[in-house]
């Protein structure tokens, strides 16, 4: 068997060999090229050291990538670019690029991994080389990489000419191979395109040119893939139903026959013949997987279980962390629908599990078959699944310590999901490096409650953290109408002038904190620490209502993403060095707050340090301060927005915007020094029309920077009212062992019995993030 034509798919990583997953766009590797001494023609640029380490950078970089360990494959490739182009070597560099774009296209960078294909589509279409694989096969190859980057993009029309422009190429070839493999990736595209089309004339087509290629392990993985397509077809409802089921049935159980044929027909002794042997674990697992999936979209939950424990075997055998992950999601779900709940649960927890352990390489093949936010969406409904799952158990739980313990596993979820959500927010793994401290918090909570409201379709769940007890509180309300509330609630607090915003404060007050009133008076807490779910992000809890008074005038509240992602330690700030910023003026087209000089300076009054107003708070002024000094607490008075993505957020000095990314990376180096940063405040924040992703940013913007707390608003307060409330809360955080949580209650409570400021448009919305104490 020809070297070439198994490393075209395959990339042996030791003694394991990586098959590109069934759902996913089934690349072409450049590796072939240095298949055998001498492949690359006459000519030689390189001496044959260079030539060595180019070859070896490029197969370290395909096992980097094969093993999800992106950022040192993508070193491997830089460096072999760099001897490819010291020698003007334009097929090595065409190669180099080729795998650099693999790994950017893995890593969810379709666009650069767009250009990097470009380039050797020109170089291609120039000729650069009399190699064997100059001209059509080069070209092929570089082309249907690019048209599964241009997919990635949503470029589908620009893609599908790409495909077919593969397809014309390659028969002119005779390579049916290639032409197979080029169709097979059109046909995926369709399925996962918003619209979600599936063109059943296109979809025979491609399976007759699938089924007519000579019998080999090539062969059976393309048919893995187009089983696995039929399979993502039936999931999303598309027609002719029957059609589809029956097809990828087939094709599912032809790729199947022709695993078991070559496994044992391989001559162990030939290198080729052993990895066909060893990858027909890899080509089984998706194809009984995919199969499964068929009959339970079928409603023959039986049997589909069976083949999904079958595909979990292969799976395991085959060591192939993003397929075991996969099928026990998938049994999972077919667990549920048979009604087997523990069995389901375990199947939930042994997926979540892997994902932990493989987070890259399973995002990697995800990210090849979804969007990112469609992926981030469907990992947190997984999350919050097996969330749901084990609420349900506990609340039948026959004895207290299953009671307990599952109710435990919920909350270690629930942190787990938090992170999660910040980590996709800002896109950026740093966010979650505060996770272990749950014991250090629950220590430290000792005068507080900690409330995990969490929105499920049929019913909220509320999850009580007491020390190191918790207590579950169903209430019976369903996520659409409150929902409906938050928002009612949201656009009547912008009516200064009524009270109507009282009737949905006081519904929300009935769902989510009369039901735990008990349990409120039973501990006595002095602060309640609210980890808000989905659109409660956006809610001023402050402003809830009982009918007699409002939730800041019984407890000092506090609020944090997560309590993994809480640095739990007391404030003092009598001994912290300030920094106070501001703009006044009317600058890049906002507008002017005429009262932030006056915040500025009562800030500086009070606390000293540094100041920065006006001219002298620029990008750059603000950057070198923090970076020059080791400052405590930062406070900013200026515009600042975040929005539903975190690249659209910003804070505004007088000669821009700037990031809450450079902001972070500035603020961030604090968290390395002996006394991190304490506390950021953004005085004159809001988050983008009560965005519940939006609110994200404002949660996240501690955790982002490394500092342990944060104080921001919900929506732009007048710069009047803000004034007033810096005032009091800094005299009241000067005090000895007043915390930050009581300090701003005391500011709120302030506003609030003042006549000119006791509607809650005006107070509520400050929200103090992380560190309460």
């Amino acid at each position: 068997m020809p070297c070439a034509r198994v490393l075209s798919l395959l990339v042996s990583s030791g003694n394991r060999v990586h098959f590109m997953n069934g759902l996913c766009a089934l690349g072409m590797s450049v590796i072939v090229l240095f298949c055998a001494p001498g492949s690359l023609g006459a000519e030689e640029r390189l001496g044959a050291a260079a030539r060595q380490k180019h070859r070896s950078l490029l197969l370290q970089a395909e096992r980097d990538l094969a093993r999800g360990a992106l950022q040192e494959g993508l070193s491997a490739a830089e460096e072999a670019l760099v001897i490819a182009e010291s020698a003007a070597d334009s097929l090595r560099l065409a190669a180099a690029q080729m795998v650099r774009g693999n790994l950017l296209l893995a890593g969810g960078d379709p666009e650069s991994a767009a250009r990097n294909f470009e380039k050797v589509v020109a170089a291609s279409r120039a000729g650069v080389s009399s190699s064997p694989l100059s001209g059509s096969a080069l070209h092929e190859t570089a082309l249907l990489n690019l048209a599964n980057a241009r997919s990635a993009l949503g470029e589908r029309e620009v893609a599908s000419a790409l495909y077919a422009e593969v397809v014309t190429s390659a028969e002119a070839r005779g390579d049916a191979t290639t032409a197979a493999r080029a169709s097979v990736n059109e046909l995926r595209a369709q399925i996962d395109s918003p619209i979600g089309a599936f063109d059943w004339e296109v979809a025979r087509a491609t399976r007759a040119r699938a089924i007519s290629l000579p019998d080999s392990a090539d062969k059976a993985m393309l048919l893995v893939h187009l089983g696995g397509t039929y399979a993502r077809a039936a999931e999303r409802g598309q027609a002719p139903r029957d059609e589809i089921l029956k097809a990828g049935n087939e094709v599912l159980r032809a790729a199947l026959s022709l695993a078991d044929v070559t496994e044992s027909q391989a001559v162990l002794n030939s290198v080729a013949d052993q990895a066909y042997a060893q990858a027909a674990p890899q080509i089984r697992a998706p194809a009984l997987g995919h199969l499964g999936s068929l009959y339970a979209e079928e409603g023959r939950y039986l049997e589909a279980l069976a083949l999904t424990g079958r595909a979990l075997l292969q799976a395991a055998r085959g060591e192939v962390e993003p397929e075991l992950f996969r099928w026990h999601r998938q049994s999972a779900r077919i667990n549920a629908h048979l009604g087997n709940s523990d069995e389901a649960i375990s199947s939930y927890a042994e997926s979540i599990r892997i994902l932990e352990n493989n987070r890259s390489a399973i995002t990697r093949n995800l990210q090849l078959s979804m969007s990112s936010t469609a992926q981030a969406e469907d990992l947190s409904q997984l999350y919050r699944t097996y969330v749901d799952r084990l609420l349900r158990r506990a609340r039948s739980a026959k004895t207290e310590e299953a009671r307990k313990e599952d109710l435990a596993l919920a909350r270690v979820t629930l942190e787990h999901l938090k992170g999660d959500e910040l980590r996709d927010y800002f896109e950026d793994d740093c966010v979650v490096r505060y996770r272990e401290k749950l014991t250090s918090v629950d220590s430290a909570a000792f005068d507080a409650v900690v409330v995990y409201p969490f929105l499920l379709d049929d019913r909220l769940e509320l999850i009580l953290s007491v020390g190191a007890d918790l207590f579950q509180v169903v209430v019976d309300v369903d996520r659409i109408a409150i929902n409906q509330a938050v928002e009612q609630f949201r656009y009547l607090l912008e009516k200064r002038s009524t009270q109507q915003y009282l009737r949905p404060s006081q519904r929300l007050y009935e769902w989510l904190i009369d039901p735990i009133q008990p349990l409120l008076d039973r501990f006595d807490p002095a602060t309640l620490v609210f980890i808000p779910d989905g659109i409660l992000r956006t809610v001023p809890m402050a402003a809830l209502y009982d009918g007699e008074q409002f939730l800041i005038e019984r407890y000092a509240l506090g609020f944090t993403p997560g309590l993994e992602l809480t640095d739990p330690r007391p404030i003092d700030a009598q001994n912290q060095k300030m920094l106070v910023a501001g703009v006044s003026e009317a600058v890049q087209g906002f507008s002017a707050l005429p009262n932030v000089e006056r915040e500025v300076d009562v800030v500086h009054e009070l606390m000293g340090g540094e100041r920065l107003f006006n001219q002298t708070f620029s990008r750059e002024g603000m950057v070198d301060q923090i970076r020059a000094e080791q400052f405590g607490m930062i406070h900013i008075a200026s515009h600042a927005e975040f929005s539903e993505s975190s690249s659209g957020g910003f804070l505004l000095t007088h000669d821009g915007k700037m990031s809450f990314d450079d902001l972070a990376e500035a603020v961030g180096e604090a968290k390395y020094r002996e006394n991190p940063l304490d506390l950021v405040i953004l005085s004159a924040c809001e988050t983008a029309d009560g965005n519940a992703r939006a609110a994200l940013g404002l949660s996240g913007v501690a955790v982002k920077a490394g500092a342990r707390s944060a104080l921001g608003t919900l929506w732009s307060v007048s710069d009047e009212a803000t004034s007033e409330f810096m005032s009091k809360f800094y005299t009241s955080l000067r005090e000895p062992q007043k915390s930050r949580a009581q300090a701003v209650r005391e500011a709120q409570v302030r506003l609030l019995k003042d006549a000119a400021y006791a509607h809650p448009y005006y107070w509520s919305p400050f929200l103090l993030i992380n560190s309460w104490l």
